[in-house]
């Protein structure tokens, strides 16, 4: 988590606040990725973790592709 957040902090200004962007991904990290609560991605971890969110973006995907298409037929 903090190999990947870390690129993302400022290092000279250790007192500003998190943004809520940081505190959401941690806290997605260690509720919902980190399945053994170790602080890292395992293989298993991971490849579930882009599955998912591979799932999500393509399931969007398509229901955009199905209401353009009854939006076609509704034309026709």
């Amino acid at each position: 988590m903090d190999e990947f957040l870390g690129d993302y902090s400022e290092p000279e200004d250790k007192e500003a606040e998190e943004p809520e962007w940081i505190k959401e991904e941690t806290k997605k990290f260690k509720e919902e990725y980190d399945k053994n609560h170790d602080g890292n991605l395992d293989i298993e971890e991971a490849s579930f973790t882009l599955a998912f969110l591979f799932t999500g973006e393509l399931m969007c995907k398509i229901r955009c592709l199905v209401q353009l298409s009854h939006c076609i037929i509704c034309l026709r």
